[in-house]
C-alpha cells in the first residue's frame, strides 16, 4: 500500500510537512497538537496532518469516505480551529472538502486529479492562498464562525442564569463547571460507571440533573481540583432557584436546549475544542457582565495563534538543552492564554530533549514549578487556573483513574492576585510589593499587557511607577537617562516592559504584545523609543500595525506589535529584524498572518533612536522610500508651521460655533465677511461672492482676526484621498472660515500673491500624502485619514530660495489648478525637481503611493490581482532594467508574461531577442512549484 507522503506526492506534499496520525503510528514531539485526533476514543479519527509553517493546514484521510462520515467527521474538526479543509486522497485523486457546520458542508468539494495541469500547485494554493486567486471581493471562511457560535452559546446559558436571578460570577461559575465535566466526558478521562460515586446518577450526562446530583457533581469537583475552581457556595444549591438552574445547566451535558434535542450542542466535542477557546469566553463573559470593570483593566483577548507564536519565537532563542527547564512568566495573565500556550511548548520541549513523552509528574513539575502569572482580576485568574487544569489533563499520557487527578492549588505558587490588596489593588503586577518577589526568576516574560489610558489612575499612582521605572533606568543607564523619564500619557505597557527587564534573568527572553505608539508615536514615542532601545537589546518586532480591525486579531482597533527581546544592554551594533506583515484579507480572515523573510528588515538599534521615523517609513515604505526621506531633510527645509512663524504669517484652523452652556466669544469683528463652511463644493479660485455673509455674533472660538486675511491658502480637515482635486483651495480675499478648514494667510508677505500660489501647488501635490505616510505616527497606525495637522511638518523649501523661472513655473501651474486643466505628471515633476528629486525617486513615491496608503483604492489595489496592463508595465520594466545592463555584451531581451497556469503564480518569460519562446519543461516547472 501507498504511503500517504506518496499518494499526497502528485499534489505538492513534501514528506516533511506530513504527520502521520493513523493507527499504529509512532508518536513524536512533533505531535504534540494532534493528541486530541490520536486518542482511540476520539470520533475524528484521521490519516494524517499537511503543516504550513508549523501549523495544521490540510487534514488528510485515505479514501474513500461516505458522506454522512464527511460530514460528522468535517463537523469535528471544524472545533479544533485549525485547518480549513479535509482531503480524501485515493491513487491519482485529491477531493478536497470544507470543515464546517450546517451549510458550510455544503458547499462542492473540489476534485483534482494527478494528471491535471498544475496539480502539483494544489497544495501550495490551499495552504497560503495568495490574493492573486481572486478579485479582493471573495469572502473566506472566517475562524470567528464557530468560535462565535460556542460564545454564543455559552453567555447565552449564563444569561438564562442571571434571568433565573443567579448572580453574574455565581452563574459564570455554574456554567464553567458544567463545561468543564462536559470536557472530562468527551475526553474519556471520567467513564460512565463513574456517574454513580461522583454523583448517585446512572449515566454521566444525569450529573447535573436536580440540586442533589448538583451539589454532589460539584463538591467532587472541588475535591479534585483542590478548591482551586471557580467559586461556588455549596449553599446555593439549597436556594429555591436551584432547580430550574439545574435543568439550564443539564442542557450543557445532555446536549439538549429546555432538554429538547440540540443540534448545537449535540455537535460540539470538547475533545477536540482548544483549551485555550476558555479565554475568549472569559472575555465575552466580562464585556457582558462586567463592561465598565472590562473596560477599565483593558480586557482583551489575544488570539491563541499569536499567543503561541510568541512563545515559540521567545523560548527558540533560548539554549536548545535548557529550554524544556525555562521558567515562565505572564505578569497580566487573565485567563491564561499565554501560559497555556507556555505549557503545551515546554511539554514538547521536554519530549524532545528526554525522547519520552512527559508524564504527569512531569508535566504537574512543569505546571507548578515553571509557570506562573499574575493579575487583579479573580474571575481571570479562576479561569487561568481551569484553562492550566484542563491542560494538564489534556496532555495526561493516562488521565486516570480518578482517585489519581487530584491537583495541587495554583494559588500563591503558580496564579497570583495582585490586586486583592495594598498598592497592587491599584496598579496590579506594577505596584513594587507585587513586582518583587518575582525578580531575577524568570527566563521568559511574556504576555499582553494592558494598553488602555489610566485616566481613572489619580497622581499618586503614575508616580509611584514612574519611581519604580527610573529605579530601572537608573541600573541600566544612569542617572541622567533617569532622571528625565515620565510615564507618557498615562499608557502602562511600556512600564510593564521596564519591569519585564527587572523580572527576567539577565540574557532571559522578553515577549510581549504592546501598542504601536511605542514604534511610531512622534511626541513623546521617540523618548521612549530612545530609553528601550538603549537599555535593551531588541531582536525582533513584528509590526501588526496594517492587521488592526482584520481577523488576524479580532476586535482590535488600535495598531500593534510584538516585541522580542533579549534581557541585556544592547551592544553598539546591535540589530534586529522588523517584520511589517501586509493586509491580505485571503489570510487574514482566516485568523492567519504571513510572516516570511521578504517582509524583513534588518535594523540598527541606533537608527531607530537617531532617525525617529524610521520604523514608520520602513512599515509603509522600502529602503528605496527610506532614502528618499533623508535626501529632503538633508535639505535641512524647514516645516511648513515652523515657516509660516518665521515668515510671522498667520495660520490655524477657522472658528467654531459651540452651543449648550459653554460660553461665546464676541465675533463682531467677523461680520459680513464671506463665510466659508464644509458644504461648500465650488472651484479651487473661491469666489467669494458666491458665499453668504459671516452670521454669528458670538462664536465659542472666534480665533485671530489675522487667519482670515487674503491671500489665504485652505486646507480641508481632511483632504481627500481618492483624487487630487480639491486638496488645498485659494481665497485671494478676506473671508471666514470654519474649524473644517485650515488656513495659512498670506497676507503681511511682499510677495503674498505668488507665496500663495506656491503653497497651492505644493499642497495639491502628492508630497504632502506622501511624507504624511512615511512619517507620521497615526497616518496609517492609529488612523486611515488624511488629515490637515499632516500639513503642518512638511518640509517646505523657502519661498526665497526659487529662481524667476522656478516662480514663473509655480504661477503657471496654479493657473492650471485654478482652471481645472492641470497636467498631474508635469505638476508633480515640477514639485519633485524642487525637492532635488529625479525620476526614478518620482517612480518610487507613485508606486508607494498607489499600493502602499491605508485607504480606498490603494488598499483594495495591494490585495488584487494585477490587470493585463500592469503585467505589461512590470515586463516593460524588466527588459529594460536587464537591457541597459545586457547589450554591453551584445544582448537584447524580450520578456513578455508566461501562459502557464500555476497556482497563484504568475511566470514570465526572459529570451533573447530573435529566440524562440517555449513553455518550460515540465521537470523545470516542477522543481520551480517545489521551491
Amino acid at each position: 500500500m501507498e504511503s500517504l507522503s506518496e499518494l499526497l506526492e502528485p499534489f505538492g506534499a513534501s514528506p516533511d510537512g506530513i504527520v502521520a496520525t493513523s493507527e499504529g503510528s509512532v508518536v513524536t514531539p512533533r505531535h504534540m497538537p494532534y493528541l486530541d485526533l490520536l486518542a482511540a476514543s476520539r470520533n475524528a479519527r484521521i490519516d494524517g496532518v499537511v503543516e504550513h509553517q508549523q501549523r495544521a493546514a490540510l487534514y488528510v484521510v485515505r479514501g474513500p469516505l461516505a458522506e454522512g462520515d464527511r460530514r460528522t467527521l468535517c463537523t469535528l474538526l471544524a472545533q479544533r480551529d485549525q485547518a480549513d479543509h479535509v482531503g480524501v486522497v485515493e491513487p491519482g485523486l485529491l477531493t478536497v472538502f470544507n470543515v464546517g457546520f450546517g451549510e458550510e458542508l455544503s458547499v462542492p468539494p473540489r476534485n483534482i486529479a494527478a494528471a491535471d495541469s498544475g496539480a502539483r500547485a494544489t497544495l501550495a494554493t490551499l495552504l497560503e492562498p495568495l490574493p492573486l486567486l481572486d478579485d479582493g471581493k471573495k469572502k473566506h471562511r472566517s475562524p470567528e464562525r464557530f468560535r462565535s457560535r460556542l460564545l454564543r452559546m455559552l453567555t447565552s446559558t449564563t444569561r438564562d442564569l442571571t434571568n433565573l436571578g443567579v448572580a453574574p460570577d455565581i452563574a459564570l461559575a455554574c456554567v464553567g463547571r458544567a463545561v468543564l465535566f462536559r470536557f472530562l466526558i468527551d475526553r474519556s478521562i471520567v467513564h460512565e460507571d463513574d456517574a454513580l460515586p461522583i454523583a448517585g446518577a446512572g449515566c454521566l450526562a444525569d450529573c447535573f440533573d436536580g440540586p442533589q446530583r448538583a451539589r454532589r457533581t460539584n463538591r467532587w469537583l472541588d475535591e479534585t481540583f483542590n478548591g482551586d475552581l471557580l467559586p461556588l457556595d455549596a449553599t446555593f444549591w439549597k436556594q429555591g432557584l436551584a432547580e430550574q438552574a439545574t435543568v439550564t445547566l443539564g442542557d450543557i451535558l445532555h446536549k439538549t436546549e429546555n432538554r429538547q434535542l440540540s443540534f448545537e450542542w449535540d455537535e460540539l466535542d470538547f475533545g477536540h475544542i482548544p483549551v485555550g477557546l476558555l479565554s475568549q469566553v472569559y472575555e465575552a463573559y466580562a464585556h457582558t457582565f462586567e463592561a465598565e470593570q472590562a473596560k477599565r483593566s483593558s480586557v482583551h483577548y489575544t488570539p491563541r495563534g499569536i499567543a503561541e507564536y510568541m512563545v515559540d519565537e521567545a523560548l527558540a532563542r533560548l539554549e536548545p538543552s535548557a529550554a524544556h527547564k525555562a521558567r515562565v512568566l505572564d505578569p497580566a495573565v487573565g485567563a491564561g492564554v499565554f501560559l497555556v500556550a507556555a505549557f503545551r511548548a515546554l511539554a514538547r520541549r521536554h519530549w524532545e530533549a528526554t525522547g519520552k513523552r512527559p508524564t504527569r509528574r512531569v508535566l504537574r513539575s512543569i505546571l507548578h514549578k515553571q509557570l506562573a502569572g499574575m493579575d487583579i482580576n479573580e474571575s481571570a485568574l479562576r479561569l487561568a487556573a481551569l484553562a492550566l487544569y484542563l491542560t494538564a489533563l489534556e496532555l495526561d499520557p493516562r488521565p486516570s483513574p480518578l482517585s489519581d487527578l487530584r491537583f495541587e492549588s495554583l494559588r500563591g505558587s503558580v496564579l497570583h492576585n495582585v490586586g486583592a490588596e495594598g498598592r497592587g489593588a491599584v496598579i496590579g503586577s506594577l505596584a513594587p510589593e507585587a513586582a518583587r518577589p518575582h525578580e531575577g526568576l524568570y527566563d521568559l516574560v511574556v504576555g499582553n499587557p494592558p494598553w488602555t489610558d489610566w485616566k481613572g489612575k489619580v497622581k499618586k499612582d503614575v508616580s509611584e511607577v514612574t519611581s519604580a521605572v527610573r529605579a530601572i533606568i537608573k541600573e541600566r543607564l544612569g542617572d541622567e537617562s533617569a532622571a528625565t523619564y515620565e510615564m507618557s500619557g498615562r499608557w502602562p505597557d511600556v512600564p510593564f516592559l521596564w519591569r519585564a527587564m527587572k523580572w527576567a534573568k539577565p540574557d532571559a527572553s522578553i515577549a510581549l504584545a504592546m501598542h504601536g505608539r511605542l514604534l511610531f508615536g512622534q511626541a513623546t514615542g521617540p523618548r521612549d523609543r530612545k530609553l528601550v532601545f538603549n537599555a535593551l537589546d531588541v531582536t525582533g518586532i513584528l509590526n501588526g500595525a496594517a492587521l488592526r480591525r482584520t481577523e488576524a486579531w479580532p476586535h482590535i482597533e488600535a495598531p500593534f506589535c510584538l516585541l522580542f527581546a533579549a534581557n541585556r544592554k544592547p551592544a553598539p551594533e546591535a540589530a534586529f529584524h522588523f517584520v511589517t506583515p501586509v493586509e491580505e484579507r485571503s489570510l487574514n480572515d482566516r485568523g492567519v498572518i504571513r510572516v516570511d523573510a521578504s517582509m524583513a528588515n534588518v535594523v540598527l538599534s541606533s537608527e531607530v533612536i537617531a532617525k525617529p521615523w524610521l520604523l514608520k517609513a520602513l512599515s509603509r515604505g522600502t529602503s528605496k522610500d527610506i532614502a528618499i526621506v533623508e535626501r529632503i531633510t538633508s535639505r535641512g527645509f524647514p516645516t511648513l508651521e515652523a515657516y509660516w512663524k518665521a515668515l510671522n504669517l498667520a495660520h490655524g484652523q477657522g472658528f467654531q460655533v459651540g452651543g449648550g452652556t459653554r460660553p461665546s466669544k464676541d465675533s463682531r469683528h467677523l461680520k459680513r465677511l464671506p463665510m466659508l463652511t464644509s458644504r461648500y463644493t465650488g472651484p479651487v479660485l473661491i469666489d467669494i461672492g458666491e458665499l453668504p455673509p459671516m452670521d454669528h455674533s458670538e462664536l465659542l472660538y472666534p480665533r485671530d482676526i489675522s487667519i482670515y486675511q487674503g491671500p489665504i491658502v485652505l486646507v480641508p480637515e481632511a483632504p481627500p484621498t481618492e483624487g487630487r482635486e480639491r486638496r488645498a483651495f485659494l481665497s485671494r480675499d478676506d473671508l471666514a472660515f470654519n474649524e473644517s478648514f485650515t488656513g495659512f494667510s498670506c497676507a503681511g508677505s511682499l510677495d503674498k500673491l505668488e507665496l500663495a500660489n506656491y503653497l497651492l501647488v505644493v499642497l495639491s501635490s502628492d508630497l504632502p500624502l506622501y511624507w504624511a505616510l512615511l512619517r507620521s505616527g497615526k497616518l496609517g497606525v492609529e488612523r486611515d485619514v488624511f488629515q490637515v495637522d499632516n500639513f503642518k511638518e512638511l518640509p517646505i523649501r523657502p519661498f526665497a530660495e526659487l529662481s524667476l523661472d522656478e516662480r514663473a513655473r509655480i504661477d503657471s501651474l496654479a493657473d492650471d489648478l485654478i482652471a481645472g486643466q492641470v497636467n498631474w505628471d508635469s505638476l508633480h515633476s515640477f514639485v519633485w525637481q524642487l525637492y532635488g528629486l529625479g525620476p526614478s525617486a518620482a517612480e518610487t513615491i507613485a508606486d508607494t503611493l498607489e499600493v502602499s496608503a491605508p485607504f480606498g483604492e490603494p488598499r483594495k489595489k495591494a490585495q488584487r490581482r494585477p490587470s493585463a496592463n500592469q503585467v505589461d508595465q512590470f515586463c516593460a520594466v524588466l527588459r529594460a532594467e536587464l537591457s541597459s545592463t545586457l547589450f554591453r555584451v551584445g544582448v537584447e531581451v524580450v520578456v513578455q508574461p508566461s501562459a502557464i497556469q500555476a497556482g497563484p503564480w504568475l511566470c514570465v518569460g526572459i529570451t533573447r531577442r530573435g529566440a524562440r519562446f517555449d513553455a518550460p519543461p515540465g521537470a523545470l516547472l516542477r522543481r520551480v512549484i517545489d521551491e
